[in-house]
């Protein structure tokens, strides 16, 4: 299996459970981690999986990554499962609806993609770390997203 975590980060919060993610797919096959400001087409061929991640800033991504996601050609990740993920401060009700995985999910399925899962936030407190137990989160849907490819 060949896999890539892309990520935008900027205050590493979100590089941490990209890495985590890839470090368990790193267990399946050929898998690398890097920001969305180095990805090439190279990069997307031969793909079996893409998982997409940003932080949610004002219930989007980031105004500074919003192009860059939207840079990826169409059909460049046809047939590829994609799965999609942020880090965000806890919310109430409806805006945990409204975040950067919700809006990367449909992007990267109108390039061609699989959805592989659900888009998943990875909680942040008020100092920005990530939440205890959220590293093992990342690293149990990375073997979810093994079992859905390989299944």
């Amino acid at each position: 299996m060949k896999a890539l975590v892309v990520y935008h980060t900027q205050m590493g919060r979100t590089e941490g459970v990209a890495r985590a993610i890839a470090a368990v797919l790193g267990e399946a096959g050929e898998t690398g981690a890097i920001p969305i400001e180095q990805l090439t087409a190279a990069d997307l061929e031969g793909l079996d999986l893409l998982v997409a991640g940003s932080p949610t800033h004002y219930q989007n991504l980031p105004k500074e990554a919003r192009p860059r996601w939207s840079a990826i050609p169409k059909g460049a990740l046809a047939g590829v499962w994609v799965a999609a993920f942020d880090t965000a401060r806890q919310t109430w009700g409806p805006l945990m609806w409204m975040t950067a995985a919700h809006r990367l999910l449909p992007i990267l399925r109108k390039r061609g993609g699989r959805r592989a899962a659900r888009p998943e936030t990875f909680l942040v407190d008020a100092e920005n770390n990530l939440v205890e137990g959220e590293t093992a989160r990342a690293r149990a849907l990375a073997r979810t997203l093994l079992e859905r490819v390989h299944g």
